[in-house]
């Protein structure tokens, strides 16, 4: 949304503008003060509290610093390394020469591993045992790669093939016909790429009727439940998040109870550490994996890069063809934002009067409510959404689209207020 400001306005605001006050500082503290003490917070008081609820938290050693830093990502940044040290010991308030000793003992120790430079011109580090791990995981996807345990025939395919197009209605195309058979007949170690609107929810549909029609079971798996769900709604594959079946690992169960194939959609955001584990507990209890995502995806919430380097490695599947959008132009859009081309995408949006630019922040305001407005009622069968970036902005628009519905009489102009938080956002 644009900023209110314009040259004239900034003129005014300028020329207009009151000058500030000198402010006397030491009789500001002492009202201040004396407003605490009305509500009985004395510093005596506060000091007493104080001391008395401090809990004593064991020092953080050198590993247990490089777990914390390797927890959200493979590599780190020195800045990284000073966060983490100013986090954890904060209830010690270290001073910055203090902080600083314990990062040189970091750096110096025999565990970092120093990668070079990104291409911010940060100097990024890992550690030894990422490495190991990394070394790990490309030996669990290989020893898989090579069995054949839960390989079908081209007929078993076929026929799924076309019991989902005879569902459907519609036919898949040869990039989804090819990018099945090869996972199907391959080896216990899939990898599929494809665009956002590709076709792969309907490939891994027929992917779930070639197994289970041949008497395997098929579960599914996301980083996020929402994902996990699409994945059940779309291509009936029962699904979980990839944090209950690491949870399980962890207590020692069966992750894969009585199944034989794990589908893991949106895998570019997988982790190294949990792919790590999923594939070892894939070789223990004989697993196929199949991972299905868009190695071009954001990165990983932990560590990026897993889907991509093993692709090189040992092969994939892809599917480029757009099929969700059937509009050339719209495809278009979506190959250009997949490939990082934001700034051709908008201009496309612009040219199909799809993208709109306004002078301040109320005409943007305006604008949206107005063609929310009018398209609603063109569309009575139809959603829309309005969105902001700050609560303010909200809570304005969120007014505005009431009072035109109050104004129609579809809403009551009855003010019932309720206390409610909307994303850690607390409102009425």
């Amino acid at each position: 949304m644009s900023s209110s400001a314009s040259k004239v306005g900034n003129s005014i605001k300028v020329t207009s503008r009151q000058a500030k006050q000198k402010i006397d500082r030491s009789k500001l503290i002492d009202n201040w003060q004396g407003e605490l003490n009305s509500f009985g917070l004395s510093n005596a008081y506060l000091e007493e509290h104080r001391n008395s609820s401090m809990q004593v938290h064991p020092t953080p050693e050198v590993d247990d610093l490089f777990a914390l830093l390797t927890d959200k990502e493979a590599v780190f940044r020195k800045q990284d390394v000073f966060r983490v040290i100013a986090t954890q010991l904060q209830w010690l308030s270290l001073s910055a020469n203090h902080i600083k000793g314990i990062a040189r003992t970091i750096f110096a120790d025999d565990e970092i591993v120093k990668l070079g430079i990104d291409e911010k011109n940060n100097e990024i580090f890992t550690t030894l045992q990422m490495l190991r791990i990394e070394k790990e995981l490309f030996e669990y996807a290989s020893s898989l790669s090579n069995k054949s345990v839960y390989r079908l025939n081209k007929d078993s395919v076929n026929i799924a093939i076309s019991s989902l197009e005879k569902n459907c209605g519609y036919q898949l195309s040869l990039e989804q016909k090819s990018a099945l058979f090869s996972v199907c007949s391959g080896g216990d170690f899939s990898i599929v790429n494809g665009s956002a609107g590709s076709g792969k929810s309907s490939m891994m549909a027929a992917l779930y009727s070639a197994y289970t029609d041949n008497g395997y079971s098929v579960i599914g798996a996301a980083i996020a439940k929402k994902a996990a769900d699409n994945l059940t709604e779309e291509s009936n594959i029962p699904s979980f998040t990839v944090a209950k079946l690491i949870t399980d690992s962890q207590k020692g169960r069966n992750p894969f109870p009585n199944f034989d194939v794990l589908v893991i959609d949106e895998a570019g955001q997988l982790g190294t550490k949990q792919l790590h584990e999923l594939l070892r507990q894939a070789n223990e209890y004989s697993v196929k994996i199949i991972l299905v995502g868009e190695d071009k995806q954001l990165d990983a919430i932990e560590h990026g890069g897993c889907m991509r380097f093993l692709s090189q490695k040992l092969g994939c599947s892809r599917i480029e063809k757009i099929q969700r959008q059937r509009d050339p132009d719209s495809r278009t859009v979506v190959a250009q934002l997949r490939d990082g081309q934001a700034n051709q995408a908008m201009k496309t949006f612009k040219k199909k009067g799809l993208l709109h630019f306004e002078e301040s922040s109320d005409d943007t305001k305006y604008l949206m409510v107005d063609t929310w407005n009018k398209y609603r009622i063109c569309n009575p069968h139809k959603e829309s959404i309005l969105l902001a970036q700050r609560w303010k902005d909200v809570n304005q628009l969120s007014d505005r689209m009431r009072s035109v519905l109050q104004a129609e009489g579809s809403v009551s102009k009855e003010e019932v207020e309720l206390d409610c938080i909307v994303s850690k956002h607390h409102c009425k």
